[in-house]
């Protein structure tokens, strides 16, 4: 009787910075007392910050896997503890490590849109040769996505690789990458759209019915679009796939949440 009333006046004592849905949550999925989620929101939730820092969902997708790799035993609260201490420094090396944050990079954006640079974002030397002679030339970015593929590798947009194209761009790239990870997978949506209104006025426009009048660039556009058909129903399907699979994790996620109320 007396530990639930501590847990009730320690619950009704959080601070207003603290998420009090949070703690319930974590409560309710982890089978934890108030007590024990506000010393787990205090000492990793608070310390960790940026892209994929920890939250409830990443936290919960990880949980049942770190405790079986890593052979991790105790009370619900203590294996919490050690998963939360586990993903607080893996996360703190992404930062530090660049063989980290690569391994981090290819396993969550696997075959998907990783980075947006900008133009100008950032410039890169490379050797050129002109006739007989090696000549070094400097270039500044242009905007272009980043993708991850299958195998591991950095490609713009297209699928070309960009390590086959041009390998001192490539080293250049995951240099700045490596040192603005809080831009990871950030304004892709919002610039994913513009274009994709930008390519239907495009094809929405009538094309001269001769093709010897047609501009280089309209006859560009229109192979374009022919090749990268297969390119945009993949896409679609890929985003349908991924609005499932969060469905299906949040409807997970809200029956646990029924049950622990149930047992309450």
């Amino acid at each position: 009787m007396n530990k639930q009333v501590n847990d009730k006046v320690i619950e009704n004592k959080l601070s207003d910075k603290v998420n009090k849905e949070v703690l319930k949550k974590m409560g309710e999925i982890f089978n934890i007392n108030p007590t024990q989620a506000l010393f787990i929101y205090h000492t990793y939730f608070s310390k960790s910050k940026g892209n994929q820092a920890l939250n409830i969902q990443y936290l919960w997708q990880e949980y049942a896997k770190i405790c079986l790799e890593e052979d991790f035993v105790g009370t619900s609260f203590e294996k919490l503890s050690m998963v939360c201490e586990y993903l607080l420094i893996k996360h703190k090396k992404r930062f530090e490590d660049k063989e980290v944050f690569l391994k981090y990079l290819y396993k969550h954006y696997k075959n998907k849109c990783c980075f947006l640079i900008k133009q100008n974002d950032f410039s890169y030397t490379y050797t050129a040769r002109c006739k007989d002679t090696l000549i070094t030339k400097t270039q500044s970015t242009k905007q272009n996505y980043i993708y991850v593929n299958a195998f591991n590798e950095l490609t713009y947009k297209d699928g070309e690789r960009i390590k086959t194209t041009n390998p001192d761009y490539e080293r250049a790239l995951i240099d700045y990458m490596f040192k603005h990870q809080e831009r990871l997978g950030k304004d892709l949506e919002v610039l994913d759209v513009k274009e994709d209104e930008k390519i239907k006025e495009l094809k929405n426009q009538p094309l001269l019915e001769n093709s010897e009048n047609k501009t280089k660039d309209e006859k560009a556009f229109e192979r374009m679009w022919e090749k990268t058909a297969s390119i945009r129903e993949n896409a679609k399907a890929k985003k349908e796939k991924n609005y499932k699979e969060q469905d299906q994790m949040k409807e997970k996620i809200n029956q646990m949440c029924e049950k622990a109320y149930k047992r309450v």
